[in-house]
């Protein structure tokens, strides 16, 4: 699977197109090192916190990794940091700063100190307002491109694509002449009939 077959099956699950930033992002190759002592490049540590969070709560380890096993909000930080505009940017922040303040309201701690049950409330009613939105102004709120990115990170990882997923890295294999069979018959190659 080419990367932009990643980004096909990621827009047809998020419903949704995948904006152009996150396209050009994966397109160029930004990809998480993975490394212990990694730092931000563009969110607050806070912010990574409450990303973090909503990241493992879209996509929990089970039986495969989580998002956090494959260093999704890494990947995050570097799409925000290197693919969206200074206006962009900003407008995430003060959209997650809401966030994180509708939590405290709500549950009166962070979003990740609340609990499972009260994550999954906040992110299904966050998702809910969110496509109201964009369904009446075409305008992606933090809480989509969380979920856009975060989808993207995880199904565009390595260990996905290469353990889960059937990702043949181009150019692929090359194969010669080899015969195939239509209607019961056998061909050889396309410019010669049936054997």
């Amino acid at each position: 699977m080419t990367r932009r077959e990643a980004l096909k099956r990621t827009a047809a699950i998020t419903g949704i197109a995948v904006t152009s930033s996150a396209g050009i992002g994966i397109l160029e190759g930004c990809t998480p090192t993975g490394d212990p002592g990694w730092q931000p490049k563009f969110l607050k540590k806070d912010e990574v916190s409450c990303i973090s969070a909503i990241a493992e709560t879209l996509l929990p380890k089970t039986e495969t990794p989580g998002a956090l096993d494959l260093h999704v909000p890494e990947f995050i930080d570097l799409m925000l940091a290197d693919n969206y505009s200074l206006k962009d940017q900003k407008a995430f922040q003060t959209d997650l700063e809401n966030f994180q303040q509708k939590a405290w309201r709500r549950f009166n701690r962070g979003f990740e100190k609340c609990s499972e049950g009260d994550k999954t409330i906040l992110l299904t009613e966050e998702e809910h307002q969110s496509m109201d939105i964009y369904h009446k102004t075409y305008q992606k709120s933090f809480y989509l491109i969380i979920k856009e990115l975060t989808l993207l990170g995880y199904f565009t990882s390595e260990y996905v694509m290469t353990n889960m997923l059937d990702y043949h890295p181009v150019p692929g294999k090359y194969e010669g002449c080899v015969p195939f069979t239509i209607n019961g018959k056998v061909y050889v190659d396309n410019n010669v009939g049936p054997s």
